[in-house]
């Protein structure tokens, strides 16, 4: 199969490649660099922590991140049915 068709002529040139930009070149080196630090963490915290409650624990805080943004979309849906249900657009 060959790639006419799919690919621009002007990319087919390595000069002419698309290039990464540098917050995305940013932004993955950060994922990796916390991924390399999430193992040396379960390395060092190996040895007194279960890995389980080690998970748990990392966990946590986005838990609490999405329990908190589901009680916020919660309340503005819930104020938002309110005032729409009060102009007679709801009923």
């Amino acid at each position: 199969m060959t790639v006419e068709g799919i690919v621009p002529a002007d990319h087919k040139a390595a000069g002419n490649r698309p290039r990464v930009s540098s917050a995305a070149a940013a932004v993955l080196v950060l994922c990796c660099a916390l991924w390399g630090l999430n193992q040396i963490a379960i390395k060092i915290g190996g040895e007194g922590i279960s890995p389980t409650l080690q998970a748990g624990l990392r966990s946590a805080p986005a838990e609490n991140t999405l329990l908190y943004q589901l009680v916020v979309s919660a309340v503005v849906l819930l104020a938002m049915a309110l005032l729409l249900g009060e102009k007679g657009i709801v009923d």
